[in-house]
């Protein structure tokens, strides 16, 4: 097993659900309102660079502007590797996601009405069925990362996904409503608010990594939902996000440059080092970086040893167990052997 595939891959487009999707965007979209939009409110823009490397313990994102006499305080790094404050008890429904939003995206001058799947709630600055499309498929998509992971059924808060037309409509959002510094290597960035995923990305025009990076950032926040998440290892993480992302939605996307720097990263003998990098540090922003292509790799290596020990490792992480002892326990293996068995692997094989 060369990757996470699914063994059904579901369909991307339904075209009766996106026919109904758009005609009720659409008919928000044109139905009269009394409410007035709320006031524009002025940008925030970085007066100087921020650091690189930012300790691990910045609160999470806000739409609250900081004191006036404070100044801005922009963030740059990755917000999911922030600390994270408790889920809610009953996760928010899609209205309440949409009434939340809107009244922040109207300070950029949007009014768009958001298209809703089940588990999508989508702004998109484009054409209303092609949004309904993608709604479509992101929600499907998030429903095989669910099922990929083996999470118990139940009630799953939507995911919010805001695109912005152009890089320069991102990082004015970025810095305005969510007090972060642009990641130039980004193109999609998850951020919490009042418990709920927030997918901020721009409509760039290479596709397939468009696709990567949605994907990713949906998989990013449906690990974040694990309640034993922050004793995975970085590295797991990020590589079986990236893993998920290919199996359930961006083939061809991400994987070919992920594939590539890993390779030339493993085979120079920096496998160990790359993998024992902490969350905080800045070579996971990069999603070309020699950092996660070595996680990316790592990950499908231990799918190929076989998918049922990787669920047993996943189960493990998930009751509690140190990471070094579910790797002991089910592949026989220690942080430096595992370093080492890639290196073997990699050497010989692409």
């Amino acid at each position: 097993m060369r990757r996470l595939h699914a063994a059904n891959p579901a369909r991307l487009r339904d075209l009766t659900a996106i026919a109904a999707i758009a005609g009720v965007a659409a008919a928000a979209q044109t139905a009269p309102t009394t409410t007035p939009p709320p006031p524009a409110a002025a940008p925030v823009a970085p007066t100087e660079p921020a650091p690189a490397s930012p300790p691990n313990s910045t609160p999470g994102p806000t739409s609250e502007a900081p004191p006036a006499d404070a100044g801005p305080v922009l963030k740059k790094d990755l917000p999911e590797h922030r600390p994270r404050g408790g889920r809610p008890d009953s996760p928010p429904t899609a209205g309440a996601i949409a009434k939340r939003l809107t009244p922040m995206l109207a300070r950029l001058g949007r009014d768009d009405a958001p298209v809703t799947a089940p588990g999508i709630v989508l702004w998109s600055p484009g054409d209303r069925t092609a949004a309904a499309a993608l709604a479509v498929r992101l929600d499907r998509s998030l429903g095989e990362m669910r099922r990929l992971l083996r999470v118990q059924r139940g009630r799953l808060a939507p995911r919010a996904v805001v695109l912005h037309a152009d890089r320069d409509a991102f990082e004015l959002a970025e810095a305005t409503l969510f007090l972060q510094a642009p990641l130039r290597s980004r193109i999609a960035v998850l951020h919490e608010l009042d418990g709920t995923g927030v997918i901020d990305a721009w409509e760039s025009s290479d596709e397939p990594v468009r696709r990567g990076s949605l994907g990713r950032a949906l998989a990013t926040s449906l690990l974040l939902d694990e309640p034993t998440i922050a004793a995975w290892p970085t590295w797991f993480r990020e590589g079986l996000a990236s893993q998920l992302a290919d199996a359930s939605i961006s083939p061809n996307g991400l994987e070919p440059v992920m594939r590539q720097v890993g390779l030339a990263a493993i085979r120079g003998g920096r496998a160990a080092g790359l993998l024992g990098l902490p969350p905080e540090d800045p070579a996971w922003i990069d999603l070309a970086s020699p950092a996660q292509g070595v996680a990316f790799l790592a990950v499908q290596w231990l799918a190929e040893q076989a998918p049922t020990r990787l669920d047993r490792f996943i189960d493990a992480l998930r009751r509690g167990v140190a990471w070094t002892d579910a790797l002991r326990e089910i592949y026989g293996l220690t942080p430096a052997s595992l370093s080492a068995a890639l290196g073997r692997h990699y050497m010989m094989n692409d």
